[in-house]
């Protein structure tokens, strides 16, 4: 099963977002923060970053709170590298699709 990154509202009025292993074990939880799109482009930033741990890791301190600890990266990257993989597989498969309705494959040789 895949991991999971859920976005929700906490009765104290704050955004949060975290991911889950496939397991359904918590690897992350952010910060709170004031408005869904700033956690939202966070989050997004995170799956994007997949596998590169480096940016995961500059990522990682902008999520978490200051005074919290700084939580260990290496099953949040394996996480992050697998839901990158799928929306990249998905991706692929919605362009590929695209392409079957009447474009030619011909028309452009690089």
């Amino acid at each position: 099963k895949l991991p999971s990154m859920k976005s929700y509202r906490e009765t104290d009025g704050k955004f949060y977002f975290k991911l889950e292993a496939g397991d359904g074990t918590l690897l992350l939880q952010s910060r709170a923060f004031d408005a869904p799109k700033d956690a939202g482009i966070l989050s997004a930033a995170l799956v994007d970053a997949g596998d590169d741990a480096t940016a995961v890791s500059g990522l990682l301190l902008q999520c978490t709170s200051p005074d919290g600890l700084a939580p260990s990266t290496g099953a949040i990257v394996a996480a992050l590298a697998a839901l990158k993989a799928d929306k990249l597989a998905k991706q692929s498969q919605k362009s590929a699709g695209a392409r079957g309705s009447g474009y030619s494959g011909d028309a452009f040789r690089g």
